[in-house]
């Protein structure tokens, strides 16, 4: 009997896993079994490295997991965004009441301002402006330029073929 780190041919894997070879295929594809090239008769073939602790079935599609690692960044992104509209509005409230205080008393021309403090606002502690809130956008808009890689163009039956490539 192989080891357990030794590689195995498709139907082999498939024996050791109790699925069939077309099962052992969708979990190379999926990135659940990994996959070595090795010599056979002069040829390399695909050879499949299956570990003890190997799940039989497979788990999850490695699409499922895709599909559920965006499903939870679209909704990091949707908290991040929250988090900035709320931080801009506190700061627009910080500001209102800035203005409603007194003004801080200036240096004259020839006083030297003492160290640490500077004549002017800090733009990066006190922008000219508050943050827009950010439009976030749906999952679909999102990943709509990804889609779009994906589709098949349509495909021309075979009388279709000679439309188009013949000169008249």
């Amino acid at each position: 009997m192989p080891e357990a780190d030794d590689l195995l041919s498709v139907q082999a894997a498939a024996n050791r896993l109790g699925v069939s070879r077309w099962r052992v295929w969708q979990m190379i594809a999926d990135g659940t079994l990994d996959v070595e090239p090795r010599p056979w008769h002069g040829r390399l073939v695909p050879g499949v490295r299956v570990t003890p602790e190997q799940p039989v079935g497979g788990g999850p599609s490695r699409m499922a997991q895709l599909q559920e690692q965006v499903e939870r960044l679209s909704h990091t992104v949707r908290f991040l965004a929250a988090l900035v509209t709320e931080l801009s509005q506190d700061r627009i409230a910080a500001r209102q009441k800035e203005d409603s205080l007194p003004p801080a008393p200036q240096a004259s021309p020839g006083e030297r301002v003492p160290f640490g403090i500077t004549a002017r606002p800090n733009p990066m502690t006190h922008p000219l402006s508050a943050l827009e809130p950010v439009h976030v956008p749906s999952r679909e808009e999102a990943l709509a330029p990804t889609r779009s890689l994906f589709t098949r163009p349509t495909r021309r039956t075979w009388w279709q073929h000679g439309i188009g490539s013949r000169q008249i």
